[in-house]
């Protein structure tokens, strides 16, 4: 009977993780989590945008020693809307990369946040632990050049 309700168990466990499990390791990374984890970053980014344009615009008729006053008022809400989504993009994407379960081998892994140039994304990069080339490896995901100037942003997974 125990041993009954450890398969039970295990079976619902298993059925709970649904197809980010399926597939397994990186290629449950690469097909399960970073699409949907691009989409909610360049979502937000695009959002973002949009909030600072409105805000720069409507603070441009505020006579000049209004102007701070005006801005702070617009743009921080603009600016604490992005972290707290970025956060919440980077947890979606970590809880993803979990339920892919062992990934096995010896890397380092990371998600990055990229700006490069008017565009911001993000993507999986996984290197050699200790190989001191992390940032370049994760560079040229991002742009097939690993001495490209970029803006990249990554947190250990």
């Amino acid at each position: 009977m125990r041993l009954l309700a450890v398969l039970a168990l295990l079976l619902l466990t298993t059925a709970s993780l649904g197809p980010a499990a399926a597939a397994g390791g990186l290629t449950c990374v690469k097909t399960q989590c970073e699409s949907t984890g691009r989409a909610c970053v360049e979502t937000l980014y695009a959002a973002h945008e949009t909030c600072m344009k409105t805000g720069n615009l409507k603070c441009r008729t505020v006579p000049p020693a209004e102007q701070y006053k005006c801005l702070t008022g617009e743009l921080r809400p603009c600016v604490v809307t992005r972290i707290q989504k970025e956060a919440a993009c980077l947890e979606a994407f970590r809880s993803c990369y979990r339920a892919c379960g062992p990934l096995g081998g010896k890397r380092a892994d990371y998600w990055c946040v990229a700006s490069l140039g008017r565009k911001t994304t993000a993507g999986f990069c996984a290197t050699r632990p200790g190989s001191g080339r992390s940032r370049e490896v994760c560079t040229e995901i991002f742009t097939g050049d690993p001495t490209s100037p970029v803006s990249l942003t990554c947190e250990p997974l």
